[in-house]
Order: structure tokens, then sequence, then C-alpha cells
């Protein structure tokens, strides 16, 4: 279903938006809470491809440094 906030939940568990209100569970844990390792571990594990690629591609970034990030980071 368009509009209904697909996008904006996997962002939030990524942490790539803000939760304002409630909480997030995963496995029992509080996303909110998690400390920078055990964010990075989950983001090996799950990576949305969100359908705007305007929105998913840096423009003032090269394709190069795009694809080597990844890699640099696990």
């Amino acid at each position: 279903e368009s509009g209904s906030g697909k996008s904006t939940i996997a962002k939030m568990f990524l942490k790539l938006e803000d939760i304002t209100s409630g909480s997030m569970m995963f496995d029992g844990e509080d996303v909110a809470t998690w400390p920078k390792r055990r964010l990075l571990e989950f983001r090996r594990r799950v990576q949305p491809v969100f359908q705007d690629p305007y929105g998913t591609l840096d423009p003032m970034r090269s394709i190069g440094t795009s694809i080597a990030e990844p890699l640099v980071t696990h």
C-alpha cells in the first residue's frame, strides 16, 4: 500500500530517522537504546533498498565512493 509508512519504519529501524514517540522493538530489544556497535551489526544484516534512486544515492558523491563505503565499513 503506497504511503502507509513502510519506508519510514525501515529508516527508523536503521536510525536513519528519529523515533519521536513510542518504541521500536526487534528481538525483544528497543532499537532506540542500541549502542553504535549493535546498530552496525544490525545494519550488516538488514539493508533496505528504497525505490527512489534520488533518495538513495547522494548526487554530490561519486559512484565509486558510494560503492566503496560499505566495503570499507564492513
